[in-house]
Order: structure tokens, then sequence, then C-alpha cells
């Protein structure tokens, strides 16, 4: 093989690499919009609250360099409901406990946070 054989192979993997990043998290990114979590969760767009994703772990960041963490994407959905004596109740891990919400303040929604790791 050429050299130039091999630069041209290189730079189409390179360019293979960077093209599956980019689709991946634009991917990644409607998966989690406003408008798929409504409809994954059946819930108004307006009760759907989205952190902003922090960047204090970006490489960067000043200072530059890798700084040892990074943030995974959390999502909590609140449900509501009432059992057969119309009492209120509410859940936050998706049914597995409930809890009694007399005063009926909770709505049901979804929320969008960062965990550091």
């Amino acid at each position: 093989m050429t050299d130039s054989h091999i630069v041209d192979r290189a730079a189409k993997f390179v360019f293979a690499v960077l093209l599956w990043l980019f689709i991946r998290g634009w991917a990644e990114n409607i998966w989690n919009s406003r408008e798929v979590l409504s409809l994954r969760y059946n819930v108004s767009d307006d009760r759907i609250i989205i952190d902003e994703e922090p960047h204090d772990c970006d490489f960067l960041r000043a200072p530059l360099g890798v700084k040892g963490c990074s943030y995974a994407r959390e999502i909590t959905v609140i449900k509501t409901g009432t059992n057969v004596a119309g009492e209120h109740f509410i859940t936050y891990d998706n049914g597995k406990t409930w809890t009694p919400d007399p005063q009926q303040r909770a709505k049901s929604g979804v929320m969008v946070w960062w965990k550091k790791e």
C-alpha cells in the first residue's frame, strides 16, 4: 500500500468516527427533547422541566484538560392518581411506591436533570 492510500483510509476512518459521534449526540438530544418526552410520558409540554446541562467537566473548559468527571442525564417521571376511596397519591418511581397527596398539590410531569459521575 502506498502512503496516499494509508492517509486516505485514515481520513475516511476519522470522518466516519466524527459523523457517528455527531449523529449519536443529535439522536440523543432529539429523543430527550420536550416534544418527544411529552409523547413518551403522555404529559403536556408545560409539565416538562429540563435543566440546562452543566459544562464544568468539559475538556476545553478552564483549566484545560481531563477533569475526571462527567454528567449523566436523569429523568424523573411524576405521576398522580387516586385510589378507589378518592384519595390522591403521587409517585416519583414509576408507580413502585405511592405517597399520599391529600392537598392535591402535585401534578403529573417530567423532570430532566443532570447527575455528576
